[in-house]
C-alpha cells in the first residue's frame, strides 16, 4: 500500500531594514579655505557657516571650534542658536593680527544638539 504525504508549504520571512529617515541637521562651510597675508597686516576674510534641517529637525545648536592659532580669531561666530527654519547661514569673519604666523591651519567647527553632532573644517591660510 502506498500512502502519499500532503504537500508541505514552507514560509520564509525576511525583515528588511527600515528606510525611515530620522530628523537631523547638516553643517557646511563655504568656501572651505580662506587666505590672508602674514606680517604686520591686520585684516580679515569671510566664510559662510551653513546649517540645514533634515526631515524637519529643529532645536538648540551649540557651536565650538578647535583651538585657534595665535593671532587668528572669528567674529560673528554663533556660540548657540535656536534653529527653527530649514536653513540658517552666518557670514563668519576670520581676523588676523600682527602675531599671526604664516602657515595653513585647519580649524574644526562642531555643531551639537543633544546626541547629534556634526563637524566641518575651514582652512585658514596665512601666506
Amino acid at each position: 500500500m502506498v500512502t502519499e504525504s500532503p504537500p508541505q508549504t514552507i514560509i520564509v520571512t525576511q525583515t528588511l531594514p527600515s528606510t525611515a529617515q530620522v530628523s537631523d541637521f547638516a553643517l557646511s562651510v563655504s568656501p572651505p579655505t580662506v587666505s590672508l597675508p602674514p606680517g604686520n597686516f591686520i585684516g580679515s576674510a569671510n566664510f559662510t557657516l551653513n546649517l540645514t534641517s533634515v526631515q524637519g529637525w529643529s532645536g538648540d545648536v551649540d557651536f565650538t571650534t578647535s583651538p585657534m592659532p595665535t593671532g587668528v580669531t572669528f567674529s560673528n561666530f554663533p556660540p548657540q542658536f535656536l534653529f527653527t527654519s530649514p536653513i540658517a547661514s552666518w557670514d563668519v569673519q576670520v581676523n588676523i593680527g600682527p602675531s599671526a604666523q604664516a602657515g595653513t591651519y585647519a580649524i574644526l567647527i562642531v555643531a551639537s544638539s543633544g546626541s547629534l553632532a556634526h563637524s566641518a573644517y575651514v582652512t585658514v591660510e596665512v601666506a
